[in-house]
């Protein structure tokens, strides 16, 4: 099997899912960070680039980034040939992505990209819980995945993310931490993800 997790950053994708990948890959799936664009949001490109890849070592998936100017990154014609032409290489069965109502411009316009990318309908779909902060919105949730046996995997691959724990505090990481225990507790586990099926294919 193998899994595509899309960020519009570094670090958009492990405290969404991190979790839930690893467990992919520990299950024996092919799984790959993609990340959209350069970022110096909290830190210069190369720093978030070296936490990005270091994460992704943590969670024992691959990590590739399309090096896209963060400026110029928008949902258009140009980007959504660019990613497709990722996918069509990747061959990917399952892509999460951030989700479309994040409250950040980049976030949602990777999410539209995606969308528009499946329009062949050949892989599934999974929009992430929105990011921490990502604003206030009715996020529908209908995939929930238990990650007790690597929430500690998570979280270590997360303290990869020195420039973003400096920008937003220990709060950040005791959000992350405090919402996968608010799932866990709803799915009578200890910790679990929760995200949203856009496009299902068994």
């Amino acid at each position: 099997m193998k899994v595509l997790a899309f960020g519009a950053h570094p670090d958009d994708i492990e405290p969404q899912i991190g979790g839930t990948l690893a467990k992919f890959a520990k299950n024996g799936a092919d799984v790959v960070n993609v990340i959209v664009t350069q970022t110096g949001t909290g830190a210069d490109n190369i720093k978030r680039e070296s936490e990005g890849r270091a994460a992704a070592s943590i969670l024992g998936i691959n990590y590739i980034s399309m090096n896209i100017k963060q400026e110029d990154f928008a949902y258009s014609r140009i980007y959504i040939q660019e990613i497709d032409n990722l996918i069509n290489i990747e061959k990917p069965n399952l892509v999460f992505t951030t989700n479309p109502d994040d409250s950040h411009n980049d976030h949602n316009n990777v999410a539209r990209c995606i969308t528009s990318c499946g329009r062949k309908n050949d892989f599934s779909i999974i929009y992430n819980n929105q990011a921490l902060p990502g604003g206030i919105n009715d996020t529908r949730l209908n995939y929930f995945s238990d990650i007790t046996d690597f929430s500690k995997q998570k979280i270590d691959s997360i303290m990869c993310y020195e420039s973003q724990i400096k920008k937003y505090g220990d709060e950040w990481l005791e959000a992350i931490i405090a919402r996968d225990k608010l799932w866990g507790f709803n799915l009578n586990c200890n910790y679990a993800e929760a995200a949203y099926v856009k496009k299902w294919i068994a």
